[in-house]
C-alpha cells in the first residue's frame, strides 16, 4: 500500500492510495487482493477495482465513499462464503452458510450509512442445517441500526419457504419469522438440543426465532415429518 494525502488547489485535503497485489489469510483461506485505488477528497473517495479471491470465491469493490446517499460504494460477490461474511462483522449469534452471489449497494458511508443487496444463496444454512437456494434481501439502516434479513428459500423439491425479520445488536434484540413449507427442521436442533437431538427430516409451519442477542428462544406450530431421538433427563 502506498498512499499519500495532500491539499487541493482550493486547501481542500485529498488522497491517493494505490493498494498493490498481496494476500492475507482469514478463517484457514488464502485471499488474494488485487490492485486497486482509493483517491478523491476526504469527503469524496472513489474505489477503483478493489478484489479479492480465494479459490472459487470472488470479492469485487468499487464506486464512491462519501456522505451523500447517492454515492454508493457497490460490493460484487461470486460464489463468497456467506460464514466469512457473518464473521468479518462478528455476528456469530446464529451460523448462517452457503454460498453468495449477487451485488450490495453501501451509501451515505461518511454521514448515514445504508446498505441493501439482493442475494442469491447456494446452499443457505442456519446452525449447520441446509435449507436449499436463498433469495435474499439483506439491508442496514443508520436510523434502526439493525440487519433487515427478507429470504425466499427453494427447497430441492422447488417448495418455498421464507424468513424474514430483523437483528439489532444496538436494540439487543433478533427475531426472525419462518414460515416452513417441508423445510429442513434440523435448523431447530440446537434451540432443542435439551430434550431432542439427532433431527432428520422437514415439517411445515411458523416458526419465530426471537430473543435477546445472546439468548435466542424458539417457539409456533409446526407439522413434523421427521426422525428424531427424545433424550431423556
Amino acid at each position: 500500500l502506498d498512499a499519500a494525502i495532500g491539499r487541493t488547489p482550493e486547501r481542500e485535503l485529498e488522497l491517493t492510495a494505490k493498494i498493490y497485489n498481496d494476500s492475507v489469510i482469514h478463517r484457514n483461506q488464502v485471499w488474494h487482493i488485487n490492485e486497486g485505488t482509493v483517491s478523491g477528497k476526504i469527503d469524496r473517495l472513489f474505489v477503483e477495482n478493489i478484489g479479492l479471491t480465494s479459490d472459487m470465491q470472488d470479492l469485487r469493490i468499487e464506486g464512491v465513499i462519501g456522505k451523500e446517499q447517492g454515492d454508493s460504494l457497490n460490493a460484487y460477490l461470486n460464489n463468497v462464503d456467506v460464514a466469512t461474511v457473518f464473521d468479518l462483522i462478528k455476528f456469530r449469534i446464529l451460523d448462517f452458510g452457503g454460498r453468495a452471489t449477487g451485488t450490495a449497494h453501501l451509501t451515505g458511508l461518511l454521514s448515514a450509512p445504508n446498505a441493501g443487496g439482493n442475494i442469491s444463496v447456494d446452499d443457505f444454512s442456519i446452525d449447520g442445517a441446509v435449507l436449499g437456494t436463498g433469495n435474499v434481501y439483506v439491508g442496514w439502516g443508520d436510523d434502526t441500526k439493525s440487519i433487515v434479513i427478507d429470504a425466499d428459500i427453494y427447497n430441492r423439491e422447488n417448495k418455498l419457504s421464507t424468513v424474514n425479520g430483523f437483528l439489532s445488536q444496538a436494540k439487543d434484540t433478533i427475531t426472525l419469522k419462518i414460515n416452513a413449507n417441508d423445510l429442513n427442521v434440523a435448523f431447530m436442533e440446537k434451540k432443542l438440543g435439551a430434550f431432542l437431538s439427532g433431527m432428520d427430516g422437514c415439517g411445515s409451519g411458523k416458526v419465530h426465532l426471537h430473543g435477546k442477542w445472546r439468548s435466542v428462544d424458539l417457539d409456533g406450530a409446526i407439522a413434523l415429518y421427521c426422525s428424531t431421538k427424545v433424550n431423556a433427563n
